[in-house]
């Protein structure tokens, strides 16, 4: 199976050649939305379901070992409950929807909590900032699904097994 190194380039190379402009033109999405969807897509990638990390946690290791630890804390309990490859977190589309859900709802927790440390200092705030876009999801399919070709088209390559 190859690497975060090659799913990384693999991304790259397709966001900024000729599918992603082809979409972006095809469906009329906002390409700056589109590559951003692309890059968090890279962080966010199908890989969070190993439990010793992924390419992501070695970038972040590089700019804060601190965050990198956060991060992975953060994604433990997905990376347990998901089997490495499966459908709910290789699949494109629905691993997408599967990823974006797990973190709104760790931020629903999360606001929960301050409203609720608020509410006893009498600062109550009923307002919720929802943020959709469609460009930035069809970005984030684009690299699940690139992610996906890769795992099934390229095996037995020694090569591209490191992190």
């Amino acid at each position: 199976m190859p690497s975060g190194k090659v799913h990384a380039a693999m991304t790259f190379s397709v966001a900024s050649g000729v599918i992603a402009p082809y979409f972006i033109v095809q469906f009329n999405l906002n390409p700056y939305m589109y590559i951003f969807g692309n890059l968090v897509g890279m962080c966010i990638t199908p890989d969070l379901d190993l439990d010793g990390g992924n390419f992501t946690d070695t970038l972040i290791r590089k700019v804060s070992p601190m965050g990198q630890r956060f991060w992975r804390a953060f994604w433990t309990p997905y990376a347990k409950a998901l089997p490495h490859r499966g459908k709910l977190s290789h699949f494109p589309v629905l691993s997408t929807l599967v990823r974006l859900g797990y973190i709104l709802v760790a931020v629903n927790i999360i606001n929960l909590i301050i409203r609720f440390v608020l509410s006893f200092f009498g600062v109550i705030d009923n307002t919720f900032i929802f943020w959709w876009s469609w460009s930035f999801f069809w970005g984030l399919v684009h690299v699940d699904t690139i992610h996906y070709i890769a795992d099934q088209t390229i095996k037995g390559k020694e090569q591209f097994i490191d992190e």
